[in-house]
């Protein structure tokens, strides 16, 4: 689902390696082979109640997109990690909302301030951990606190 709207691959693979699985499922899939993985949705989601079959329905719609436009994976080197872009890729990915990005900002640096103020943090830690280990230059901290 996450592909399909328009999130990067790479992120979604990433997202999904666990210690039971140490590569992405969507690595798997197209080491597997996506035409493959898709028969075998099909023939599971066959033998399911439907209500359970019927939230595996994004998949199996999905991996019948890019099996019709020609991508199995590895074998023919055209999957969802590589190859052909997708048919879901952004071209344009959405603005983000300015007014959200301030709320967010400003949760951040409510949230800082907090930590500072409840004894979490002091004011140099947080100020080392925003511009040392983020990357992030917060003038603001020297005016958080006590």
């Amino acid at each position: 689902k996450a592909v399909m709207a328009g999130v990067a691959p790479d992120i979604v693979d990433d997202a999904s390696v666990s210690e039971i699985l140490p590569v992405g499922t969507l690595a798997m899939m197209d080491s597997i082979g996506l035409d493959t993985v898709h028969a075998a949705v099909i023939q599971y989601t066959a033998r399911m109640p439907e209500a359970e079959a019927q939230a595996l329905t994004p998949l199996r719609e999905g991996l019948k997109v890019l099996v019709d436009m020609g991508k199995h994976g590895a074998k023919n080197r055209d999957g969802i990690l590589r190859g052909r872009p997708l048919p879901w890729t952004l071209d344009d990915p959405p603005e983000l909302d300015p007014g959200f990005t301030n709320r967010i900002a400003a949760l951040f640096r409510e949230t800082c301030e907090a930590f500072v103020r409840e004894g979490l943090m002091d004011r140099g830690s947080l100020g080392l951990v925003l511009d040392g280990l983020l990357g992030v230059t917060a003038p603001w901290v020297q005016e958080v606190g006590p």
